[in-house]
């Protein structure tokens, strides 16, 4: 078997070991595709394995390294100088909607970072008609709407008003 041993080749049959010289190092080089690290590059010897490192990059989730469609990992043995590139995927959020006393269909939703929603229409308690999905409930905080860029998890909640009627006949006017 062959290992490399503090930078030496090392050559091992079932009795002894021997070194076979220093081995090669290699570079490899990390292309963050607008991600972050503290370095560019690792130098590790030819035939090792390496910690890879974790970029950042926001609004995104990193997926892993890659050279060309192959996903490298830790485990990886690296042979010769090689150039890893990130993959990232958008972070994606989860938008409850909160019907309070009416309904809606659907509970939530998922969306990509920036992305919108067609908003549902939730069915309003009786006499009340739905006006629109607020950040907070009783029709406080930001209301939103189907153009509203999701940046984050959130409850929308429904706001409702009261339908008032207002019947009119000869002389009197009666509100109910």
């Amino acid at each position: 078997a062959e290992f490399i041993i503090n930078g030496y080749r090392v050559i091992c049959d079932k009795k002894t070991c021997r070194t076979k010289g220093k081995a090669d190092e290699i570079s490899i080089t990390y292309d963050l595709d607008g991600g972050t690290l503290s370095k560019s590059q690792d130098i590790i010897y030819k035939g090792d394995t390496l910690t890879l490192p974790v970029p950042e990059k926001t609004n995104y989730g990193f997926e892993g390294w890659y050279i060309g469609d192959i996903k490298v990992n830790n485990e990886t043995v690296f042979t010769e100088n090689v150039t890893l590139k990130a993959k990232y995927k958008k972070n994606r959020y989860t938008v409850t909607y909160n019907a309070g006393s009416g309904s809606v269909e659907e509970s939530s939703a998922i969306v990509e970072h920036d992305g919108t929603l067609a908003l549902p229409t939730p069915e309003a308690p009786t006499n009340y008609t739905f006006i629109g999905w607020y950040t907070e409930n009783n029709g406080n905080g930001d209301k939103v709407t189907n153009e509203t860029s999701i940046t984050n998890n959130m409850t929308l909640y429904a706001y409702y008003a009261k339908i008032v009627t207002e019947f009119a006949y000869t002389g009197n006017v009666i509100y109910s």
